[in-house]
């Protein structure tokens, strides 16, 4: 008999269906893998929602009653993205979760710093809609990147300016 091919009809009966909030990240190595839903986490073969998120209409989401209030929190709740501020906090914990790698408003970091660090600190990114005289501009790997400049204005010979 072949080895299990995913896709063969019938084959996928095998399979133990995938937990709650989990869905099926099949391969050849693992035809029975899943993936857990975006703010789920696996933690003994199954997904759930860490503390302080609640699930609300099946989804993992910070709770209402239990507002972030910590950066080991809200880094949580970000994941891989970067943990910033918001340029009008309605809260003093307001934050919002960039990919600071291509964030058009915040690249190369925050523009606003997150509400759990000293005022103090200042912001670290660019807002590459700021660079003047700039038409067309991208964030590429955390840098602002000028595609073209206004009439009568020229790159820079690094593209960072006009």
């Amino acid at each position: 008999m072949s080895p299990f091919k995913i896709g063969q009809q019938g084959r996928n009966a095998q399979c133990a269906r995938p937990p709650p909030h989990a869905h099926r990240a099949c391969t050849n190595a693992n035809p029975c893998q899943f993936v857990c839903d975006t703010g789920f986490v696996a933690q003994g073969g199954q997904c759930v929602c860490p503390a302080p998120k609640v699930i609300c209409n099946n989804k993992c989401a910070p709770s209402r009653e239990n507002p972030i209030t910590t950066l080991e929190a809200a880094q949580i709740t970000c994941g891989s993205k970067t943990v910033c501020g918001v340029a009008h906090p309605k809260t003093d914990n307001d934050f919002e979760c960039l990919d600071v790698t291509s964030n058009f408003d915040s690249c190369g970091g925050c523009v606003y710093p997150h509400p759990f660090q000293s005022k103090a600190t200042l912001p670290r990114g660019t807002d590459c809609a700021r660079i003047p005289n700039a038409r067309h501009v991208s964030c590429q790997n955390s840098k602002c990147v000028v595609q073209q400049c206004r009439k009568s204005y020229t790159l820079s010979p690094n593209g960072d300016e006009c």
